[in-house]
């Protein structure tokens, strides 16, 4: 088990240099590598059609997804200052730690990593790297990965407890983001 995956946990010290000196560049790096790792593996696997949805079903990158997840989310609780985002770091936290102890939701973690790719844009725009089109895909990849992938795994996986009232908080939670979001953007237009 520790075999297979040192490729992934000695990528740790890489990401910790990097978040330690920079960490909108950290996160970028952390977004980028998981985004583009899930991104494969769903393409790859036509993983499109939703027929992977068997939480014991074991997946290669599945499980690199979740302990990257692990470690981003576990050194990013200690930086963060809003709440919404810490809340959401803690709870994807728990279960990504829950789905390592318990040995599954492989194939989960690669549907939630998908996520990290409006992050991706966000982590672009924050470093003023093409600030207007980074934020133009953020929103577009966030409303595909976020706001309609989330209930669709909310639905697929509701015969679980515990991964159903996860995925529902965590809906609830981008459906915050969207309405504040949308609230300051709409401040701005009227002004």
């Amino acid at each position: 088990m520790y075999k297979e995956n040192i490729d992934v946990i000695l990528y740790y010290p890489f990401f910790f240099l990097v978040y330690n000196n920079n960490k909108k560049l950290g996160r970028l790096c952390f977004y980028t590598i998981l985004s583009g790792l899930s991104l494969y593996e769903f393409i790859d696997k036509e993983m499109y059609y939703f027929h992977y949805n068997d939480l014991n079903e074991y997946n290669y990158v599945g499980n690199k997804c979740r302990i990257l997840a692990i470690q981003y989310f576990l050194t990013d609780i200690f930086f963060l200052n809003n709440k919404s985002i810490l809340f959401h770091h803690i709870l994807m936290l728990i279960a990504m730690t829950w789905s390592y102890i318990l040995n599954n939701g492989y194939c989960l973690a690669i549907y939630l990593s998908l996520n990290e790719i409006s992050s991706m844009f966000l982590g672009l725009k924050n470093l003023n790297i093409f600030p207007k089109y980074s934020n133009i895909c953020f929103m577009i990849s966030f409303f595909v990965f976020r706001i309609l992938l989330l209930p669709i795994l909310t639905y697929i996986y509701s015969y679980n407890n515990f991964i159903f009232t996860a995925l529902l908080i965590d809906n609830c939670l981008h459906y915050y983001w969207v309405i504040n979001l949308y609230k300051k953007n709409a401040n701005k237009l009227l002004n």
